[in-house]
């Protein structure tokens, strides 16, 4: 199919609307793997890999880049990247880098995390992901593109992530984790850190919880955000989201099933010397639970 037919199956009143509103949603499914590929094939990008994926965003569809759209757009334009600068303020860990194209063009761009409190292997990791972001940023930026990163999806507060099938361009429902039936009393963890692999109840189907207001619950009971991703979700929220039947509302429930299964509360989180770990002390549970 060429690009202009493509672009036909996209009525023109709709397609307007995008380039105005920015809202995908307004789409009809077939449309939307329309719209997908011509995105891809008028950036030079091969669909197949899929370099961009969905979230929705005050309350609109649009989509972001993921790795494989900065990694074709570097090699498709002849794009060199150097980090400039690495400093510290704050508690921030800011990374400078600078894009520059085969005709000497240059554009500079910036990667900023928390890193206050971080030690060991959480403190590499976000390192890592400030000189991450600062590339991929500096590579839609000299391409003149203002598609949000990857590594900025994660800390977009009111951001969700979609799952839209790349084949039908359907908005994919979550499902909502099962309760399952026990015949006995849990197991018990398997390590000081690990909290039980419980299966959740499902939340209301229309619970409209969003993350700032779990954000807040959360931190409200003591529980830092940053350790709230590292005791109970066991991931980063990016990572936790993009799960099928992951939710605001989902990630609350597991959180009161984390303190159900802990009840000496919050707990303190050290760091192993030997190995730069960060452990959680661990909470005896009192008889009968």
């Amino acid at each position: 199919m060429t690009l202009a037919k493509r672009t036909s199956q996209v009525p023109a009143a709709l397609m307007e609307q995008v380039v105005i509103n920015g809202d995908l949603a307004v789409l009809t499914p077939e449309q939307r793997v329309n719209y997908y590929k011509l995105v891809c094939e008028s950036l030079g990008l091969n669909p197949l890999t899929a370099p961009f994926a969905y979230i929705r965003l005050n309350n609109k569809l649009t989509l972001y880049a993921k790795r494989d759209c900065t990694d074709q757009l570097r090699a498709l334009h002849n794009i060199s990247v150097t980090i400039t600068g690495r400093e510290v303020t704050e508690g921030v860990y800011v990374v400078t880098a600078r894009a520059t194209t085969a005709e000497g063009r240059t554009e500079e761009s910036i990667g900023a995390v928390p890193i206050d409190n971080l030690k060991g292997e959480f403190l590499a990791n976000s390192l890592m992901k400030a000189e991450t972001k600062s590339k991929r940023r500096v590579t839609l930026s000299i391409v003149g593109l203002g598609w949000l990163d990857e590594t900025e999806v994660g800390s977009i507060v009111d951001g969700q992530v979609i799952q839209v099938d790349q084949a039908t361009g359907e908005i994919a429902l979550p499902e909502a984790p099962s309760t399952p039936v026990s015949s006995g009393p849990p197991n018990p963890p398997q390590s000081r850190f690990n909290h039980p692999r419980q299966q959740l109840a499902a939340p209301p189907a229309e619970s409209t919880l969003t993350v700032a207001q779990l954000r807040a619950a959360i931190e409200a009971e003591g529980m830092p955000w940053g350790n709230f991703e590292t005791i109970v979700l066991r991931t980063t929220w990016a990572t936790f989201i993009k799960r099928p039947g992951a939710t605001p509302a989902v990630a609350l429930h597991q959180w009161g099933a984390w303190k159900k299964a802990h009840p000496g509360g919050v707990p303190a989180v050290t760091v192993a010397p030997a190995t730069g770990r960060a452990e959680v002390e661990a909470t005896e549970p009192t008889e009968g639970l």
